[in-house]
C-alpha cells in the first residue's frame, strides 16, 4: 500500500448559505453608503440643475472667475497664450487688413517718430559737416579724423557739442528693474540691462555709504554721477527713477524743463500699472515718448552781429574757391555760347534747299551732323562761316549724295 493511499482525501469547502450571502451584501451596501453616499446624493440632486445650465448663465460668472484667477497667478494666462497666439495667426492670414487697421493707431505714431528722429540726426550731422568742411578748422578736423580712424562727422560733433543726452532709462525704484529705455543710436538688448543694473548698484552703494557715515538720512539720494566723458543725472520719483546719460555739460534747464515733468507725467499716467507692478515691463512701453522728450542736444553756433547763424569761409580757402567758381562760370558761358551757335547752324542747314539733316548730337567734345546733300546744294562749311563762329574742327559732318527734286536743281 502506497503512502498516498493512507492520506485521507480533502473535502471541498462548504458553499456559503443564502443567509450568509445576504449578510455580506448588506455589509457592502452599508460600507458604500458610508463612503460615497453623501456625495452621490448631492450629485443626484445637482444633476437636474447642471442639465439646465445655459450659456447665458455661464457668461455671468465667467468674467469674474477669470479676473479672480488672473489676480492670483499667471496660470490662466499661460494656458490661454498658445490659443490666443494661434487665433491671432489665423486672423492675420484670413483678414490682414483688419489687423492692420487695428494696430495702425499704435504703429503709425511710432514709425513717424522713428523716421523723424533718424532724419533729424542725419540732417544735424550733415549740417555740422557742411558748416566746417570749407574752413581751416575743418581741414584740421579732417586730419584728425584720418589719424583717429573716426568719421569727419564724428570729429565735428565732438568739437562742437555742448551737450547731448545719449540714453534715458526708466527704473523701478524698489526692485531696480529696467522698465523702459531709449537711446540716440538705437541700442537695445543686454547692454541697456547692464547699464541700468550698474547705475542701480552704484546708487544703492552710495545710499548705504550715506547711511553708515551720517546716520539715518531718508531724504538723501544720488542726483548726479560722472563716468568718464559721460554724466548721469537721476530724477527721483515716489516709485520710479529717471536716469539720463549725458555727453558734455548740460544746463539745469534739462532737469527742470524736461526730466522732472517727464517723471511726474509717467507717475500720473501709469499710476495703476505702478501699483500692480509684478516685474513685467510691458505695460510701460507707452512711456517711450516721455523718455524721448528728454533726448535734448545743443551745439556751438557761429553767430553774426544780430545773433543769426552765419557761415564763415576761411581766408586761406577764399582764393581757391573763387578760382574754382570763376572757372565754372567761364565754362558755363562757353558752353551756352557754343550751343547757341550750333543750333543756329542747324537751323540754316535744315532750311537750305538740297540738304536733308537726318541726325545731330554730340560725341565726346565734338558736335556731329549727318544727312543727305545734293551736289548742287550749298557747301556746309561755307554755311558754317556765314552763320556761326564755330570752328570746323569742332564739327564732325558726314553727308551722303542724293538727287534733290527741288525746282532749282531740276531746271539746272
Amino acid at each position: 500500500m502506497s503512502p498516498q493511499s493512507l492520506i485521507p482525501p480533502k473535502s471541498p469547502p462548504a458553499s456559503p448559505s443564502d443567509e450568509e450571502l445576504k449578510e455580506e451584501q448588506a455589509k457592502i451596501a452599508e460600507l458604500r453608503r458610508l463612503l460615497v453616499g453623501t456625495d452621490r446624493a448631492q450629485a443626484v440632486r445637482l444633476k437636474p440643475h447642471l442639465d439646465k445650465i445655459e450659456p447665458k448663465d455661464l457668461s455671468r460668472v465667467l468674467p469674474t472667475a477669470i479676473r479672480l484667477r488672473t489676480a492670483q497667478d499667471h496660470v490662466l494666462t499661460d494656458a490661454l497664450m498658445p490659443t490666443v497666439a494661434a487665433a491671432l495667426k489665423i486672423a492675420v492670414k484670413r483678414d490682414p487688413q483688419s489687423i492692420a487697421s487695428a494696430i495702425f493707431p499704435i504703429l503709425a505714431p511710432a514709425i513717424r517718430q522713428a523716421i523723424a528722429t533718424t532724419f533729424s540726426q542725419l540732417v544735424q550731422s550733415l549740417d555740422k559737416a557742411l558748416e566746417y568742411s570749407l574752413s581751416w578748422q575743418g581741414l584740421k578736423w579732417r586730419l584728425e579724423a584720418r589719424r583717429t580712424g573716426k568719421s569727419f562727422a564724428e570729429v565735428v560733433l565732438y568739437h562742437t557739442l555742448l551737450y547731448r543726452v545719449e540714453y534715458v532709462f526708466l527704473i523701478h525704484r524698489e526692485t531696480g528693474l529696467l522698465l523702459q529705455h531709449v537711446s540716440r543710436d538705437g541700442a537695445e538688448g543686454q547692454n541697456a540691462e547692464i547699464i541700468s543694473g550698474m547705475m542701480t548698484a552704484i546708487k544703492a552703494a552710495w545710499q548705504d555709504f550715506m547711511h553708515d557715515s551720517f546716520g539715518n538720512t531718508p531724504d538723501a539720494f544720488l542726483s548726479e554721477l560722472r563716468v568718464g566723458d559721460f554724466t548721469i543725472w537721476f530724477e527721483q520719483g515716489p516709485q520710479l527713477i529717471l536716469a539720463c546719460v549725458i555727453r558734455g555739460s548740460a544746463p539745469q534747464e534739462l532737469r527742470t524743463d524736461f526730466m522732472a515733468p517727464a517723471i511726474e507725467a509717467i507717475h500720473r499716467e501709469h499710476a495703476d500699472e505702478i501699483a500692480r507692478f509684478d516685474g513685467d515691463p510691458d505695460p510701460f512701453v507707452t512711456t517711450r515718448h516721455r523718455l524721448e522728450s528728454c533726448q535734448q542736444a545743443r551745439y556751438h553756433r557761429k553767430q553774426g552781429p544780430e545773433g543769426e547763424d552765419t557761415f564763415r569761409l576761411s581766408p586761406y580757402l577764399a582764393v581757391p574757391v573763387a578760382l574754382v567758381l570763376l572757372i565754372l562760370a567761364a565754362w558755363a558761358f562757353l558752353w551756352i555760347r557754343d550751343t547757341w551757335r550750333w543750333n543756329k547752324y542747324l537751323s540754316r542747314l535744315e532750311s537750305e534747299p538740297g540738304i536733308l539733316v537726318t541726325e545731330t548730337g554730340t560725341r565726346g567734345f565734338k558736335y556731329f551732323v549727318s544727312g543727305l546733300r545734293d551736289p548742287l546744294a550749298a557747301e556746309p562749311t561755307k554755311l558754317l562761316r556765314e552763320t556761326s563762329s564755330l570752328s570746323p574742327g569742332k564739327i564732325d559732318a558726314r553727308w551722303q549724295i542724293y538727287q534733290s527734286l527741288h525746282p532749282d536743281f531740276v531746271l539746272s
